[in-house]
This record gives structure tokens, C-alpha cells and sequence, in this order.
């Protein structure tokens, strides 16, 4: 038996947050970079929450990874993924917190345990969308 329900599912979320991140008509703002700043001050352009969603086919099964970054104001973030196999409707969370800097259009993450290790990503917001290591995050209000 074919199960279209989850395709359907799938494919509406797909089409609205292609949309709910896009720029509009209205383009009078101009990208926002991060700007030189201390730990005890991050960049308020990046501040809030973040998700970008991967749909695809793995194993004949419909999956999706949701990736959400929440980058606090008091210089602490938090990166939740989400795994989901559609098909089955089985969920896994994993998460992982620390703190972040930004310094010009670069933010550096560093992890706390019992995770370790800094990463470093480019980044450019501009409106809702943020462009964060080359992949589109959109703001989640």
C-alpha cells in the first residue's frame, strides 16, 4: 500500500518554508554582517532562533534532519538537530550548548561538555533568512 500522506505532508512543509524565509518585493534593507565584537557582546544581527530543514530518500524511506540554532544575547547558544524518519514517524533530538563570538562576518562556537571543540561558520542575515556556512536558516518568531 502506497502511503501518499506523508509525501503530502512533507511536500507542504517544504513549499512554505521555501517561502517563509525568501526576501519580498520590499529588498530596502540591506544585509546585516557581523560586526567586530567581544564575547560579552555578540552581534544582535544573529541573535534568536534559527531552522533549516533537509527533506530526502534514504534507505526507501522519506527522512528529514532539522538543524535549529539558538543564539542567545548573553553570548550562549544552543544547536538542537532533529532526525525524523517520516515514513515511520520515529523522531530523534540531540543536543548541544556553548557559547559564541562573533568577529566581522565569522562566528565561532565553542562547545561545552560534554561536547568539545570550536567551530567557525560565515554568516549573513538579512530580513529572516540567515546564511550560516553557506546553508539558509530562517528566523523562527
Amino acid at each position: 500500500m502506497i502511503r501518499l500522506w506523508p509525501v503530502v505532508a512533507v511536500a507542504a512543509c517544504v513549499v512554505w518554508a521555501a517561502c517563509d524565509g525568501m526576501p519580498d518585493a520590499s529588498l530596502a534593507t540591506a544585509p546585516q554582517r557581523g560586526t567586530s565584537a567581544s564575547s560579552s557582546q555578540p552581534s544582535p544581527a544573529l541573535v534568536g532562533r534559527w531552522s533549516h530543514t533537509e527533506i530526502f530518500m534514504a534507505g526507501g524511506d522519506l527522512r528529514s534532519s532539522q538543524t535549529i540554532w539558538n543564539f542567545r544575547g548573553d553570548a550562549s547558544v544552543l544547536r538542537t538537530v532533529i532526525a525524523t524518519n517520516v515514513d515511520d514517524g520515529i523522531a530523534d533530538r540531540v543536543d548541544a550548548s556553548g557559547s559564541w563570538q562573533a568577529q566581522g562576518n565569522t562566528v565561532a562556537i565553542t562547545y561545552a561538555p560534554p561536547d568539545t571543540g570550536t567551530v567557525q561558520f560565515t554568516f549573513v542575515v538579512h530580513d529572516s533568512t540567515l546564511t550560516l556556512g553557506g546553508l539558509l536558516f530562517s528566523r523562527i518568531p
